[in-house]
């Protein structure tokens, strides 16, 4: 009557599958069941004070709190990853993946390095990817493949000190496999398998193989019915219903383990587990995140405890700070400039009928939300003269306005100089968000990476 349990979770987390959330960590939910006190603690250890996995992280965070008790939805562009000036993170394109792949297992080991993706269908795409370019790996199963047991297992612990059942999600290495057989409609084997978190203690255990290369999370509703009818039509002989019951549940087939390749898993199975080197597969797709999408984004970065690679993660994921690069090509002109620039904006015009790019180095003052324009550039980083500039400044009313334009005038020359600007009207509910944005001077530095002159003012005919 004197025991008491201490619930360990993360809010920010993925909830479990099919709940939006851990009913564990709601406290309006926990509070029902009396005498329940909580905590909340705020110190990382698994990255460095100085990560840039744990800043990325921290930023996600931040905007699932704000979520959670704002719109629910963002744009992609408002998610802002900070990967400049960062070791321990970065992004690469899938032209890049299969060298990297080969690189970090030769650097962390092929058991602390591993790929996170949305969906199991995603996984095995990258499982039998890898497999074939990565480790030339002809064969279905071969020795020290490294599988994932997919459906908790009570049977087959006979030798394993400290265990009570066999875990979904828990790591196993192929020692040896063989007997391979065909019943109930499965394909099955008899498998040694060792596992490293049991300090590598080995289990000999009946296998099911149609899972490994499966789309579902394990055997599907018409599998699993198969097979228990297969099964139970065995002990047709047993005179009761309790008796086949009975038979059935301790039946080596019906409890054989479900396993699939666990070089790449999806993020759920992730939870609760750690490893040096994390690549996350990029999950979206749409022009908006909701809560679950950054949920998912943050589960998938705190796995990392030394290294992240985003895979196929599009410009608009980053933010609109440009880069140390960019800014050394201009350090000789930067000079001439009572400011240095701190936004950089990408701009389209046409002229002539064909679409040319120009490039807005600004100034970003978040104590006065004031934007001042210093000079433009091509896409090669050289500066175009005679270009108008602008202050601009954010009004929280009916609009947001240029104001006092300076240097006006094109000099007739084919170079790409911004003309005639146009006043955007903002609609009234984003005034309203920007407004409730900039209640701080951090939450002013962080939004303010997301302006965009396109989207905010400028009109380029």
């Amino acid at each position: 009557a004197q025991c008491k349990m201490i619930l360990i979770g993360d809010s920010a987390q993925l909830p479990p599958v099919g709940l939006d959330a851990s009913p564990a960590l709601l406290k309006d939910y926990m509070v029902m069941m009396g005498g329940v006190r909580f905590a909340e603690l705020s110190t990382v250890v698994r990255q460095q004070q100085e990560s840039g996995i744990l800043h990325n992280a921290t930023l996600v965070r931040q905007l699932i709190s704000e979520m959670e008790y704002g719109p629910g939805v963002i744009d992609l562009c408002d998610l802002g990853l900070e990967l400049e000036g960062f070791d321990d993170i970065e992004r690469l394109s899938g032209g890049e993946l299969i060298e990297k792949i080969t690189d970090a297992y030769s650097a962390y080991g092929e058991d602390d390095t591993i790929i996170l993706c949305r969906s199991n269908k995603r996984a095995i795409k990258y499982n039998l990817g890898i497999r074939s370019t990565v480790q030339y790996k002809e064969e279905r199963l071969v020795r020290d493949d490294k599988l994932m047991i997919v459906k908790n297992c009570y049977q087959f612990l006979d030798g394993l000190k400290g265990v009570s059942y066999l875990a979904n999600g828990d790591i196993a290495k192929l020692q040896k496999i063989g007997m391979y057989e065909e019943r109930y409609g499965l394909h099955f084997a008899t498998a040694k398998l060792s596992f490293p978190d049991y300090d590598d203690q080995e289990i000999l255990a009946k296998v099911i193989l149609d899972t490994l290369e499966s789309e579902s999370a394990s055997l599907t509703y018409e599998q699993s019915n198969m097979l228990y009818q297969g099964v139970n039509a065995d002990y047709a002989h047993l005179t009761t219903k309790k008796k086949r019951y009975e038979a059935v549940r301790e039946d080596k087939y019906y409890n054989a383990l479900q396993l699939k390749y666990a070089n790449a898993i999806t993020c759920h199975k992730s939870q609760g587990g750690q490893w040096r080197c994390v690549f996350i597969d990029n999950a979206f797709w749409q022009e908006e995140l909701t809560v679950d999408d950054l949920k998912w984004l943050y589960t998938a970065l705190t796995r990392a405890t030394e290294k992240v690679y985003l895979v196929n993660f599009k410009d608009e994921f980053l933010n609109k700070f440009f880069n140390k690069e960019e800014l050394t090509m201009l350090a000789g002109f930067i000079k001439n400039f009572s400011y240095t620039p701190t936004l950089v904006t990408d701009i389209f015009k046409n002229r002539g009928g064909s679409w040319n790019m120009i490039r807005v180095w600004s100034y970003y003052d978040p104590g006065t939300l004031r934007i001042e324009d210093l000079f433009v550039t091509n896409p090669r980083m050289k500066p175009i003269e005679n270009f108008t500039v602008y202050s601009r400044l954010h009004e929280f009313d009916e609009n947001i306005s240029f104001i006092n334009a300076l240097n006006e005038g094109d000099n007739g020359s084919d170079t790409n100089v911004i003309e005639n600007p146009e006043i955007a009207e903002a609609p009234e509910d984003l005034m309203s968000d920007m407004a409730e944005a900039f209640n701080d001077t951090e939450d002013r530095r962080r939004r303010a990476r997301n302006t965009d002159l396109k989207d905010l003012l400028i009109g380029v005919n």
